[in-house]
């Protein structure tokens, strides 16, 4: 399969954060519980779109740590340039309806994804939350909590970026810099009156 342009920097912009595959971290954790419980859902996720994968840094009320990319909700999200994904009732999108995450478990009904977009424009995935259950509306409240986490996270991602290119630049440039070696001073002794050479 061809990948445009478009992709290739998303992909690049993703990838440039080493974030994949990498263990769970407190404040991720804590931004997914506080959400499902203010937004009264049982699966909140911030999940990451990789070339073939949708990868969960998060998750709460979900036992699965990643999902093929063809049928995850969070796909779609990403190759939108709106910041919202909203899906009323699953079972009844025509995008989504025949996804196994609608008719098998965990049976998603509701979705609604704010998507992680860097400040070069490139949508790197989402935090989102999750309903069994058809819902109609979110609120402005979650709408702008869910926002302030978003660019909580990639400012996250950013700050920890930084400071890994910068350790590894300081480590670089202390490795090839030259090792001072103190000239070695050889004594000598004046033969005429028997005392150390200066």
């Amino acid at each position: 399969m061809t990948v445009g342009i478009k992709e290739q920097l998303r992909l690049a912009a993703l990838q440039s954060y080493h974030v994949l595959d990498t263990q769970p971290e407190p404040l991720f954790d804590a931004r997914v519980r506080d959400l499902a419980r203010a937004a009264r859902v049982p699966i909140s996720l911030i999940s990451l779109v990789d070339v073939d994968r949708q990868w969960f840094k998060a998750r709460v009320g979900l036992s699965l740590t990643e999902t093929e990319r063809c049928i995850s909700f969070c796909s779609v999200a990403v190759e939108q340039s709106e910041d919202f994904l909203i899906v009323p009732d699953a079972a009844r999108d025509p995008r989504f309806m025949d996804s196994p995450l609608v008719t098998e478990q965990p049976g998603i009904r509701f979705y609604a994804g704010r998507v992680l977009r860097t400040p070069l424009g490139q949508n790197v995935g989402t935090i989102n939350i999750i309903d069994t259950r058809p819902r109609q509306e979110l609120s402005e409240t979650i709408k702008e909590m869910m926002t302030a986490y978003s660019q909580e996270i990639i400012a996250t991602f950013d700050r920890d970026r930084a400071d890994r290119i910068f350790a590894e630049a300081r480590s670089t440039t202390q490795s090839n810099s030259p090792t001072y070696v103190a000239p070695l001073r050889t004594p000598l002794i004046n033969p005429g009156r028997g005392s150390w050479l200066r």
